[in-house]
């Protein structure tokens, strides 16, 4: 790395940071980390056995033969097949010449990168989401804000009851919105905002507040099936594990020039396990 371009002037303490989105999908309101302890002790595999449930059957007393059944079984697999590594180095002059540590914001900007790369690797998700549990499109058209918060509202709510005949959980239950959603039912009058909450309430990140039963979070790494569409989706955290292998950082002297460097290697993986938890919708931005 050079910083010629600031020398002699003084480059000065603290560095400005680059613009950062709020991070959501890799959050325990979304994943679980049910498998990373078995992940990290040994191997890069976890097969997970789901079992059936038996048959109800009638029973006549001194009639009745009761014959067991075998057990109904599937199995699912979750890979770590994800490698990702970052590195930055700091020339010794440029560290004479520049005020502040020049190292310490670099690693600050490369876990977040990192994290924002998870972040979109998990939004991605939503195409497992079984066809069953996904509404039809809805469009936002015309100019009538009002209708617009009506619709988004009533959007949610045909979500609420989709995943209540499919007898998902309703503890726990959030949507992942883009920022344009947000703007439309928070002029809805059935919208809770954080503040509202009262004391004692966890905030997830990126909630911003609930309605029709949802906890909603909004990230800018949303899904877009289309530049003008963007994927809402819903469920609980029991649907999706996620795990981490490996994450890393090392300081370090490069052999061939005089410098400080640092580099980060992260392993990880994710999987749907439970795609009969999810659930969503394709909307369509007003406008658009």
């Amino acid at each position: 790395m050079s910083v010629a371009n600031f020398i002699p002037q003084v480059w000065v303490a603290p560095l400005v940071q680059a613009l950062r989105k709020k991070l959501v999908y890799a959050g325990p309101q979304i994943v679980n980390r049910d498998y990373e302890g078995e992940i990290s002790e040994a191997g890069d595999t976890v097969k997970v056995t789901s079992i059936g449930r038996p048959t109800i059957k009638n029973y006549v007393p001194n009639e009745t033969v009761v014959t067991p059944e075998k057990p109904n079984t599937s199995q699912r697999t979750m890979v770590i097949d994800q490698s990702k590594h970052w590195s930055v180095a700091v020339d010794d002059v440029d560290k004479r010449q520049v005020k502040g540590d020049l190292i310490k914001p670099f690693m600050s900007e490369a876990a977040y990168g990192l994290a924002d790369v998870v972040d979109q690797y998990i939004a991605n998700k939503y195409t497992e989401i079984p066809a069953a549990s996904v509404l039809p499109d809805v469009t936002f058209t015309g100019t009538d804000q009002e209708a617009w918060g009506k619709l988004a509202y009533f959007t949610l709510v045909d979500l609420q009851v989709l995943m209540d005949e499919r007898n998902i959980p309703t503890e726990g239950r959030y949507a992942a919105c883009p920022p344009w959603y947000r703007g439309l039912i928070q002029k809805n009058p059935n919208f809770t905002r954080v503040s509202e909450y009262g004391s004692g309430r966890v905030l997830l990140n990126g909630e911003i507040g609930e309605i029709a039963g949802f906890s909603i979070v909004i990230s800018n790494n949303n899904p877009k099936p289309v530049p003008t569409s963007n994927f809402i989706q819903a469920g609980v955290n029991g649907a999706i594990s996620f795990a981490e292998q490996l994450n890393q950082v090392e300081a370090y002297r490069p052999e061939s020039s005089f410098a400080d460097a640092v580099k980060g290697l992260a392993v990880y993986g994710g999987k749907v396990m439970r795609p009969d938890l999810l659930a969503g919708v394709e909307v369509t931005r007003p406008g658009s």
